[in-house]
């Protein structure tokens, strides 16, 4: 057939793109378009910018010529069907030309589709490029939006639609020149075919409103959700889509809780690295729901970097995917949901759900570190996949990765982070409040999320730690605080477990540390008032090689204390931080340095305060162990216990000073014989004895200058004729005393003054935060003394502030007498002072109900007692103990000399394991507090 030919120059135009001039076409051309070839070929062709020639060399085939760098046609319609071929001749790579259907049929393109430019195609009705269909260009754009003549000639690529805009398809495929671009933009965009641009931009967009930027770091934006009816999702990929050394972006503007998907990704999609350059792969489902089936690989195995790939919406979905970022000379970065601990400007998901069958890599191949890999969602992340980011098989270090929801995570998922030659890398979990236990989730995984924590089981833990160094960090939101709890016994052998807390952490089982692990603590990232506290019977315990092992707490190393030689090799370096690696036998103190024993921590034994005069003040943490049968008996000494003097800044906490002995002559304690600084989470069990004359004795503390706080004391006093003893505290003078108790009887005779069951003096002022304040403490210990004796305080002065409660039915009266004792003994008892005297009765049946909620107990026959001790309760064992056949009470401090053991001591053994030894009252009453479920057997108590 001969070649027919319409010759279009540019003229004057209107904004649509119709000439304002009329254009002459010969009756031979008007022929050649039947009908048959109108639905083969595009028909109707008007230019509107630009030189543009059409011709027909044949019935299947349309040549568009174009000689400027940019032109506009407008065709009645464009599609082309199957054996059918358009070719679009260009001045050069460079040139671009639109070409825009104003006739009401949508375009398929089922033939080929060839232009060595520049491509847009722009058809309302919407496109579709069927499985015979073939595009070849160095750039395409085929858009159901609209642009107008002005923008386009701009280079202003910004597309509108008309608020339901047509779907675009492709099940062909589409092939574009190295370094070119690809866009489908509509209301729905759907890639089951092929797309290949080799360093180029790949954009699937569903929205409203595009823009392109051919030359940013960017490609595609959207905007404006469309209102178009349909099922499936705004944007799909099934088919392959390759931009190696490049970008691919799928995007979609999507409302809030839309009942359809924006992005869903069951195909494949391919960044990787080439010539140097990486790739990039970007999902971004806006408000909408993003599900991922397939494969996202922006990877580098030949060489070079893994490129990067970015996952955002609303609600994601990981099943059965493979995300790849591993290169051979390092891994890169996967962000699914949000950046790191949700910083930055990146959108963040409100749920991620990742599979069991979901693997994302970004390991480094050969030689290079691992890379980085995020998941997070502002509320719920529920990981179950598998994350690799290991160091190169020749060199490098393990990566980084974080699973993270910051309300709550169910994570049951592997994470490999090992190097082979280089360091493990890090893990960071960062939820809300967590708990560490062997409860399963609540998916049947390992680690659940509910309306108040997030729960990690041990065993997942465990087997992350294996192959990661680990962080598991807190957030504070709602009603929680951001602590970390470890609810049952975990242990691991290598890499490091660090918890970081927004508040606190709380050992309610036991931590084991072998081999080279290490352990890191941080209290009030970013929050205040946290602490670190041990459950009775739970510790962090270190039992690998003295040396080889690491112990980080709130950013300052502690050496680790493996022995009671140790213990006292502390004595040469009064200023650094140290921890207790285990429980510590110090049996063999009674017959160190002649029969003195224990040199206490701070002075010399003799008196004198080593440290330039300020004793201890680094930093000393039990990590819940005990130091068991000390024995510190330095007669004639001043300043003497476990601590003889923690000066200014001191810091003593997390630690149990168990079946002491004590003795001294002036200030002397269980724990320390002189604070100024801080003792907290502590108790001491034993007996104290002061010698004649002496001064300031008390189970936990002799003098206290600083801060005495959560802890308690069932050491018995012994200070036959001396001054200042109480059962925690010998002289409180202007210190500070919350939240502490004592049980141990207290005894300094009838020589003896100011004797109380909890303080014997208390020298302080009612000042907003001044010293002498005493808080929520109570004492239930018998108490005999001289004068000034009281059942809580035996003398307070200067107006100090005091609450608190004592047990008049243990405490006193003493002997024959039947007059009960006084709160206080002597000195002030005005307005400040607000002490309740309780019978046992009462005290264990809700009369205490003036204490903090940090304590439990209270009712049920039990006293109350510190939660962070007994988490899970107290089993108490108590009775009345009798020296004859059931007629007379056993009684504590029956006025015995300084030097002999107190009579009134009960022992409760069972099992043939001795469970403690406490003081009776001096009605003969015992009581001693167990952890709930210590004792399954039947118990039997002597004297």
């Amino acid at each position: 057939m001969t070649a027919q030919r319409q010759t279009l120059s540019r003229r004057h135009l209107n904004r649509t793109g119709a000439p304002l001039m009329a254009l002459l076409l010969t009756s031979t051309a008007l022929v050649g378009f039947t009908s048959a070839r109108a639905q083969e070929l595009p028909t109707g062709g008007s230019v509107a910018s630009g030189g543009v020639t059409i011709a027909h060399p044949s019935s299947s085939q349309l040549t568009i010529r174009q000689s400027t760098s940019s032109a506009i046609v407008n065709w009645q319609s464009f599609s082309i069907g199957a054996g059918a071929t358009v070719t679009i001749d260009q001045p050069s790579s460079s040139a671009t030309m639109l070409n825009r259907v104003t006739g009401g049929t949508k375009s398929t393109i089922s033939g080929q589709l060839n232009a060595n430019g520049q491509v847009f195609l722009v058809n309302p009705n919407g496109i579709a490029i069927s499985k015979t269909g073939k595009v070849s260009a160095a750039g395409f754009v085929g858009s159901s939006l609209g642009i107008s003549d002005e923008d386009f000639e701009a280079g202003k690529l910004e597309f509108e639609g008309n608020g339901a805009s047509a779907a675009v398809a492709n099940q062909g495929s589409i092939s574009i020149g190295r370094g070119g671009y690809a866009a489908l933009i509509g209301g729905s965009v759907d890639n089951a075919g092929s797309i290949t641009v080799p360093l180029g931009k790949v954009g699937l967009g569903s929205g409203e409103k595009a823009a392109l930027d051919l030359s940013g770091d960017g490609f595609l934006q959207v905007s404006v959700p469309t209102r178009a009816d349909g099922s499936n999702a705004l944007v799909s990929n099934s088919g392959r889509i390759s931009a190696d050394g490049g970008l691919v972006e799928l995007k979609a503007a999507a409302v809030r809780n839309a009942a359809r998907q924006a992005v869903n990704m069951s195909g494949v999609i391919e960044a990787r690295t080439v010539s140097g350059q990486s790739g990039a792969i970007v999902l971004g489902g806006d408000e909408g729901a993003v599900e991922i089936t397939g494969t996202l690989d922006a990877s580098a195995k030949a060489g070079g970097k893994g490129g990067k790939v970015t996952v955002t919406g609303r609600k994601l979905k990981l099943k059965a995917a493979k995300v790849d970022a591993s290169g051979k000379n390092g891994g890169g970065t996967v962000k699914i949901g949000g950046d790191k601990q949700g910083s930055g400007t990146l959108q963040h998901a409100v749920t991620t759900e990742i599979d069991a069958k979901t693997t994302i890599s970004a390991d480094a191949t050969g030689t290079g570190d691992g890379g980085t890999v995020i998941v997070w969602s502002d509320e719920q992340t529920k990981f179950a996949g598998k994350i690799s980011a290991r160091g190169g098989d020749d060199g490098g270090n393990g990566g980084f990765a974080e699973v993270s929801g910051k309300q709550r995570l169910d994570f049951t998922g592997e994470v490999d982070l090992r190097a082979r030659f280089g360091d493990t890398g890090d893990l960071l979990l960062d939820p809300y409040n967590v708990t560490i236990s062997n409860a399963a989730g609540n998916t049947g995984g390992s680690m659940s999320a509910n309306t108040n924590d997030s729960v990690i089981n041990v065993t997942t833990l465990q087997n992350l730690l294996a192959t990661a160094n680990v962080t598991i960090s807190t957030g504070s939101g709602g009603s929680q605080a951001g602590d970390i709890t470890i609810a049952a016994p975990i242990s691991w052998n290598t890499n490091t477990l660090t918890l970081s807390a927004s508040h606190s952490i709380v050992f309610n089982a036991n931590a084991t540390i072998g081999g080279g692990g290490g352990l890191t603590l941080v209290t009030n990232n970013g929050g205040t008032g946290g602490t670190i506290s041990y459950a009775l019977g739970a510790s962090a315990t270190f039992t690998g090689t003295p040396g080889a092992q690491a112990l980080s707490i709130d950013g300052q190393s502690y050496t680790l204390i493996y022995d009671v030689n140790g213990l006292q090799a502390i004595n040469s370096g009064l200023t650094g931080s140290y921890a207790l690696a285990k429980n510590i036998d110090a049996s063999t103190t009674s017959s160190w340095n002649s029969g003195l024993g224990f040199i206490s921590l701070g002075t010399d034994g003799n008196s004198n305060i080593q440290n330039g005069g300020n004793g201890f003040t680094g930093s000393f943490d039990g990590l819940g162990h005990t130091v068991d049968s000390l024995s510190v008996t330095q007669s004639a000494a001043q300043y003497v216990g476990l601590f003889g003097y923690i000066g200014a800044g001191g810091l003593v906490q997390n630690v149990g000073v168990t079946n002491v002995t004590v003795r001294g002559f002036r200030t002397l304690g269980g724990i320390a014989g002189f604070n100024a600084g801080t003792v907290a989470q502590s108790y001491s069990t034993g007996q104290l004895f002061t010698t004649q004359y002496g001064s300031a004795s008390g189970g936990l503390i002799g003098e206290n200058d600083g801060a005495l706080s959560d802890s308690f004391s069932t050491v018995v006093v012994n200070a036959r004729d001396t001054n200042t003893a109480g059962g925690a505290v010998g002289f409180n003078n202007f210190g500070t005393i919350d939240r502490v108790y004592a049980m141990g009887a207290v005894d300094i005779g009838s020589g003896g003054a100011a004797v109380g069951g909890l303080v014997g003096s208390n020298y302080g002022y009612s000042g907003v935060g001044e010293g002498g304040r005493i808080t929520d403490s109570y004492s239930t210990g018998a108490v005999s003394g001289g004068w000034n004796v009281g059942a809580f305080i035996g003398n307070n002065l200067y107006d100090g502030v005091v609450t608190g409660a004592y047990d008049t039915s243990t405490s006193g009266p003493y002997n024959t007498t039947s007059i009960a004792k006084p709160a206080i003994g002597g000195g002030t008892t005005g307005p400040n002072v607000n002490v309740v005297g309780l019978s046992t009765s009462s005290f264990q049946n809700g009369g205490a109900n003036g204490l903090s909620a940090a304590f439990g107990g209270g009712t049920g026959g039990l006293y109350p007692y510190l939660k962070s001790f007994y988490p899970n309760g107290v089993q108490a064992i108590s009775g009345i103990a009798y020296k004859d056949a059931g007629n007379t009470p056993l009684i504590s401090g029956t006025g015995q000399p300084y030097y002999t053991k107190n009579p009134g001591l009960v022992s409760v053994v069972s099992g043939g394991v001795n469970l403690g030894t406490v003081s009776t009252g001096v009605n003969g009453y015992y009581y001693l507090a167990l952890p709930a479920g210590a004792v399954s057997n039947s118990v039997l108590a002597y004297t």
